[in-house]
Order: C-alpha cells, then structure tokens, then sequence
C-alpha cells in the first residue's frame, strides 16, 4: 500500500477503510464485508478479485468504481465483476514498472468483450512518446511522463 491509497480517499472527503487480517486472508468474507461497509471505491488487482467471486457473495449495490491494476485485464472477469456489482464504472489502470504509479486509463463500456482489455490513454498531465529505435514499426520505446 502506498501513501497515494492511504490519502486519497480523506483528501476528497471519504473514509478510508482497511479490513482486518481475518478478512483480508478469507476470500469468502471479503464481499460480505465490502457489502456491509458500504464501500463505493475498490482499487484491486484482477486476479484476487477474481478469488473474492469464486467464493460468491452478495451483490455490491452501492460499489460505484471499480478500479483494476497491477495485472491485465479481461473482459470476461469485468463482466464477471458486473454481475456481483450491478452499479459499478471499472476503469483499468496502467503503469509501467518504471513509473511506480498509474499513468494510463480506459473506462471499460458495458458492452466490452471477453479479451484483453485496453491501458487506455494517459492520465491527464501525462504524456506517453513513442520513439522509434529502428525501422519503422519493427523496433522502439515508450517514454512516460
């Protein structure tokens, strides 16, 4: 967990809640106790989410987003998310290794396929360069700011 996570939610006026270890080791007690906390915003990555729905659950009414990160991510699992969280708007994150941080994101639509899904574009303030290293679309870099 980083700092970002810790104090986003207290600067924009929300509550910051951290499960305790009995939950966060037990996938079958994590939607039961997002349901019963009310949590609107959920960062996670997509395979222990993925862990949380095969334990089943109740349905995560008031889940507003979804934030998914730190893996990629298919549209068969955000379907899959759907239905355990009716309401929620997914967004996929992405960052390269390098920039410790998410620098890119795509809002998944409803009616996104089962395949991998996009990183999207850069967060706003953020810039991504394609350079070429040789001949044109056989070699290059990405520079990330």
């Amino acid at each position: 967990m980083v700092y970002r996570d810790l104090l986003l939610p207290l600067c924009a006026g929300g509550e910051l809640h951290v499960a305790d270890r009995a939950v966060r080791f037990a996938p079958p007690a994590v939607l039961p106790w997002l349901a019963d906390h009310g949590i609107e915003v959920l960062h996670a990555v997509p395979s222990l989410s993925a862990r949380w729905l095969d334990a089943a659950g109740p349905t995560l009414d008031v889940l507003a987003h979804t934030l998914f990160a730190g893996e990629p991510l298919y549209g068969r699992h955000v379907r899959r998310w759907r239905q355990a969280a009716p309401r929620t708007r997914v967004v996929n994150l992405y960052g390269p290794t390098e920039t410790t941080l998410a620098r890119f994101h795509y809002e998944v639509p409803a009616d996104c396929g089962t395949g991998l899904q996009p990183v999207g574009r850069p967060l706003p303030g953020g810039e991504v360069e394609l350079v070429s290293l040789g001949p044109p679309s056989e070699y290059g870099d990405t520079r990330v700011s």
